[in-house]
């Protein structure tokens, strides 16, 4: 804090005594000296004092005071405190959203595979059971033959003969 004080006689016969309420005890020694320097303020209000003696036909004793505020750094104040909390819980909340599509898409996924491993399961056991199918029905027919049943017969082969034609077309 840089000071001065005008006089008539010169800057000799002045001299300044100071004090920053909240931080020091007393007043100064009286000094000449126009500039005081406060080093680790904390962050606050302060009232810094001045005294000045000097030519005694100008003024006697003058004091004055001026209000000092040392403003809180950004990262502690209130305002950035929730401004950090606003951010996390959004850089949370993006981070499950995308755990939670990751997770669905793998699921996805999985249910993919599974439907073409049913599918294939599928295939394989019709590819199983139809020539197994097939050799029952001829078995059925040559019996229904064999005891000379010609009209279930005719109607077994019939059936049996459309099933191969549906069969055919849809494969």
């Amino acid at each position: 804090i840089e000071y001065a004080a005008s006089t008539i006689s010169g800057d000799k016969d002045v001299f300044f005594q100071y004090g920053l309420e909240g931080y020091d005890n007393d007043w100064s020694a009286p000094t000449q000296l126009r500039k005081i320097r406060y080093i680790n303020l904390k962050p606050g209000k302060y009232n810094f004092k001045l005294r000045v003696y000097g030519n005694y036909n100008a003024f006697v004793n003058k004091e004055t005071s001026l209000q000092v505020v040392i403003p809180y750094p950004f990262w502690k104040t209130p305002a950035f405190y929730i401004l950090a909390s606003i951010v996390l819980v959004l850089l949370s909340l993006l981070g499950m959203y995308y755990r939670v599509r990751y997770i669905r898409k793998q699921a996805s996924v999985r249910n993919e595979l599974e439907k073409k491993y049913a599918n294939l399961e599928l295939k394989a056991l019709q590819a199983q059971m139809n020539p197994h199918f097939i050799f029952n029905c001829l078995n059925s027919i040559k019996y229904f033959i064999s005891t000379k049943d010609h009209h279930s017969a005719s109607k077994c082969l019939n059936a049996f003969s459309l099933l191969m034609r549906k069969f055919l077309e849809h494969t």
